[in-house]
């Protein structure tokens, strides 16, 4: 029998007053989103559940804890910048050809 191999992988949509908080990727390296704006979130590792991944990587890439956004985000780890976009205007910022925004587009524009 052959055996399969894949990875889950947890993403987040921080949205808050119409706006949703979106990270740059550092430029350089061999991450596949390297430069471009993306939705928080990563590699659900071995024993991990999907939230308690979604939690470490918004802490790892904006610097605080998903449950508390009182503080104001800053870039941590892999990324340059952060930025609450509007709704409206995520298609300059995101890679329409890629599911994950589709989906989240039609979610937030409906």
């Amino acid at each position: 029998m052959k055996r399969v191999s894949y990875h889950i992988y947890a993403k987040a949509v921080i949205y808050k007053g119409g706006k949703v908080l979106l990270g740059k990727k550092r430029k350089g390296g061999n991450h596949p989103l390297s430069g471009q704006w993306h939705f928080f979130g990563g590699a659900v590792e071995k024993n991990e559940n999907p939230f308690d991944a979604i939690k470490r990587e918004i802490k790892e890439e904006a610097g605080f804890a998903c449950d508390i956004i009182n503080g104001k985000p800053k870039p941590m780890s892999d990324i340059d910048e952060l930025e609450w976009v509007p709704v409206n205007s995520l298609k300059k910022y995101l890679r329409t050809d890629n599911p994950i925004p589709q989906r989240v587009l039609r979610f937030l524009s409906s």
